[in-house]
């Protein structure tokens, strides 16, 4: 699993600090809408090395065979998805 570190802005606090600023660590992304873009994404990003989740409730057979093909988990529903993941990204066309 790969970990980014990212610094956040001064009016934001993540609990962890490195050198006396506010840092997060990414490590899980949830993917929103894994058709034919975010699938596309997120197995770049799991390739990458981080762990990609998305929730399929409700997603067409399509969504869901390419979200399995890229190697991207399912959450099950939206609210679980973003209890799991670090960091959310929408794709939409």
């Amino acid at each position: 699993m790969r970990d980014v570190t990212v610094p956040v802005g001064e009016n934001q606090s993540c609990g962890d600090k490195t050198n006396g600023k506010s840092v997060m660590t990414i490590q899980r992304i949830g993917i929103v809408s894994t058709g034919d873009m975010g699938h596309q994404v997120g197995r770049t990003l799991r390739e990458a090395g981080f762990r990609v989740v998305t929730s399929l409730d409700g997603r067409s057979e399509r969504s869901r065979r390419l979200a399995k093909q890229a190697g991207i988990e399912d959450s099950g529903e939206l609210a679980a998805l973003i209890r799991q993941v670090d960091l959310i990204l929408s794709i939409m066309p």
